[in-house]
């Protein structure tokens, strides 16, 4: 478990002890580290495998009900890293063991992957753009799960993008990561 002072040198790890990964640490405060080549193009293909024909509208927790609905704050398709043949492939597989190296957390203390579909933007007037506007990703329900509540994030990248599609941090100055194909972000919820 994380203790108070824990977040910022485990980046400072992540950054220092994986330089294959081509880290840099883009933020101190919020903690914020970027890798430019944290997954192959066979792990990318592989984790696209994994998610063909299972993706579905992303939801959102209703706080009032607790329970899961869809909400014009998150129109993209998500589906999980759940099934055997997902969590059995040497692919898949390499990069969970990745994600636990980098992050120091096990993935037995890790959510399942979850796998993001965001499709572009096919007209001017963009309602059929697909996002997930500004949120937090505590639930206060999961402090009795195994992994406990989110403390951290590693977003990948599958794909490149010409234009749109970034993550944006809600820091002074603003800070957005630009898709690319098997790049990182990682950020703390802490």
């Amino acid at each position: 478990a994380l203790k108070p002072g824990d977040v910022m040198p485990m980046f400072e790890r992540a950054v220092s002890n994986f330089p294959e990964l081509e880290p840099t640490l883009v933020s101190p405060s919020p903690p914020i580290a970027l890798f430019e080549n944290f997954v192959s193009e066979e792990e990318i293909a592989a984790l696209i495998r994994a998610g063909r024909g299972r993706f579905k509208r992303s939801t959102v927790l209703d706080y009032d009900t607790q329970g899961s609905v869809t909400n014009a704050i998150r129109t993209s398709s998500n589906t999980w890293c759940d099934t055997r043949e997902c969590l059995d492939d040497e692919h898949v597989r390499a990069v969970t063991e990745r994600v636990a190296a980098v992050t120091g957390v096990p993935p037995e203390n890790s959510e399942f992957a979850q796998l993001l579909e965001y499709r572009a933007c096919s007209g001017e007037n963009g309602e059929d753009c697909q996002f997930y506007k500004r949120h937090h990703d505590y639930i206060d329900a999961d402090r009795d799960r195994q992994q406990g509540v989110r403390i951290l994030t590693v977003f990948i990248y599958l794909s490149n993008v010409t234009k749109g599609g970034e993550t944006a941090f809600f820091t002074e100055p603003g800070i957005s990561v630009t898709p690319k194909a098997g790049r990182a972000v990682m950020w703390s919820q802490v």
